[in-house]
């Protein structure tokens, strides 16, 4: 059977995008959830179709920066020094211009991603220390979801957290890092989350998928 030209070119930035996440994550399983789960908060939150799907198309290149971090700051198992966090804070500057100077509406996007995705609503965040709606939804949404993902898988430095411990935090951050207003829409369509983590699963095999 033969696979639609937007399959085609998800699956080429899934690719792609995975040389940045193969060097810090067990499996390329993590750009397919936080696609899916960023979609999902999209539509929870009323964007229009298309621009919830290119967003679930932008995010797996989020942190696309992360090839150009040191293997030694990036594998750290410990605590970051001082000076190592500001290095690996630089993937999100990095990443942008990665993608930056296209006119094609889906690279726009993933340089909104890939740049604010650490911003923090008290504007606390970086790389700019921008706050509230001065970030862009999307950057928003994938904050929450990247967070989540990461809380709730085994990484290098730390083991996995439980949904339960994941949401908790989550509702704590609501109105400080995230957007209580993205918080929101998560918990409304939790048990969806759960499928999606379900079925996406580190242990799986990655054999295809369409957002």
């Amino acid at each position: 059977m033969s696979t639609a030209p937007r399959d085609q070119q998800l699956e080429t930035i899934i690719r792609l995008s995975f040389v940045a996440e193969f060097r810090d994550s067990d499996t390329g399983n993590h750009l397919q959830r936080v696609s899916l789960l960023a979609k999902l908060l999209a539509e929870e939150l009323g964007l229009a179709a298309a621009e919830a799907t290119l967003i679930a198309m932008a995010t797996p290149m989020h942190d696309i920066g992360k090839v150009a971090i040191p293997d030694d700051i990036l594998l750290k198992p410990g605590r970051l020094t001082p000076d190592e966090r500001r290095v690996m804070q630089d993937h999100t500057v990095i990443g942008m211009r990665l993608l930056a100077g296209s006119e094609a509406e889906l690279l726009k996007t993933a340089c909104r991603i890939t740049r604010g995705h650490h911003e923090h609503w008290d504007g606390r965040g970086y790389p700019d220390g921008i706050g509230g709606e001065d970030i862009p939804i999307e950057a928003r949404i994938v904050a929450l979801v990247d967070v989540y993902d990461a809380l709730v898988t085994k990484r290098i430095y730390k083991p996995a957290a439980s949904h339960e411990e994941a949401a908790e935090i989550l509702r704590s951050a609501s109105g400080s890092q995230f957007d209580p207003a993205v918080v929101d829409a998560f918990f409304r369509v939790e048990d969806r989350v759960l499928a999606i983590m379900s079925e996406y699963g580190e242990d799986d095999e990655d054999d295809g998928w369409t957002v």
